[in-house]
């Protein structure tokens, strides 16, 4: 929170965020800043999916932090309500986007291998880049787009001299804007339901938001 009684305008804005917030404060925003500006949530969410998956696989023989767990454990739980729980989500084309998305990564798994291994200076091939783009012409798979974002992510450790414990501090807080982001833009009916099977994290951190007031319900007139 920006402050502890935000005013409609500063509401209005915290709860617009779905990363951008902590990518502008992290200087990010001209590298990656385009990864979390889609019109459809669906496909922010999955860009990052993608790109966080490969960069966990590829960090693997480093020291893991816990800010890593928690983006692996967090990533997998927006996906799984993107498969789900449809009606937790915003409103796009989450299904289809995610069918063609891992129709592509079933298609480039020993490509994704390579990436991941390090091998045949995959991050930087040209041919890389051209496959990909290749085949997801014509569809809304973002396999594309999520290796583009892995391999910017990436070259903040390479190029930018960034360790690897910030960038995943990044990461995680993206992965939290995000669930936030979901929580705040599903409807009190969809919570409600949820409830009646038992919750979901995304409902509880809806009702706590609403309970530090971040919630636009909350504000009187």
């Amino acid at each position: 929170m920006r402050s502890h009684d935000p005013g409609m305008n500063d509401l209005h804005e915290i709860l617009s965020e779905r990363g951008d917030q902590v990518i502008g404060r992290e200087g990010c925003l001209e590298k990656i800043g385009g990864s979390v500006k889609s019109s459809d949530f669906n496909d922010s969410l999955l860009t990052w999916h993608i790109a966080t998956d490969i960069c966990y696989h590829a960090d693997v023989p480093k020291k893991g932090h816990p800010d890593t767990k928690m983006s692996i454990s967090l990533s997998n739980y927006m996906v799984y309500l993107l498969r789900d729980c449809p009606l937790l989500l915003p409103r796009g084309i989450g299904k289809e986007r995610y069918t063609q998305t891992c129709s592509d990564v079933n298609k480039h798994s020993e490509l994704l291998r390579q990436i991941i291994s390090g091998r045949n200076n995959s991050w930087d091939s040209y041919e890389t880049i051209s496959q990909l783009e290749k085949d997801s012409s014509g569809t809304v798979s973002v396999l594309c787009a999520g290796f583009k974002l892995a391999k910017s992510l990436q070259s903040l450790e390479t190029q930018d001299g960034w360790e690897n414990k910030r960038k995943w501090e990044m990461i995680s807080q993206v992965w939290v804007e995000m669930l936030t982001y979901a929580a705040s833009h599903c409807g009190w009916k969809e919570h409600a339901q949820a409830l009646t099977r038992g919750g979901e994290l995304l409902t509880h951190v809806c009702l706590l938001m609403a309970h530090l007031g971040l919630s636009e319900q909350c504000l009187t007139s």
